[in-house]
């Protein structure tokens, strides 16, 4: 997951799973495995969250859902822009 800002002592676990809430899924928590940052720290940008999801089924539903949620969010900016 990319551009979650960094906090001492977060819960990516947490950052995760209410992402996968926001995209209508109430039953994410079964699926998922383990979170935690990835990469070298550095002050100007935050690092990546990854995340272990148990199935394949899931997580083609998962990217399915964060495609459409992208698509409806560039469609409403489009339309209220002018």
């Amino acid at each position: 997951m990319l551009g979650v800002n960094e906090d001492e002592g977060e819960d990516c676990m947490t950052i995760i799973l209410n992402f996968i809430t926001s995209l209508g899924f109430e039953d994410g928590a079964a699926e998922v495995k383990n979170a935690h940052r990835t990469g070298k720290k550095r002050d100007d940008k935050p690092r990546v969250i990854s995340q272990g999801l148990s199935s394949k089924s899931f997580t083609a539903g998962l990217l399915k859902e964060d495609y459409y949620k992208q698509q409806r969010v560039q469609m409403e900016r489009k339309y209220y822009k002018g």
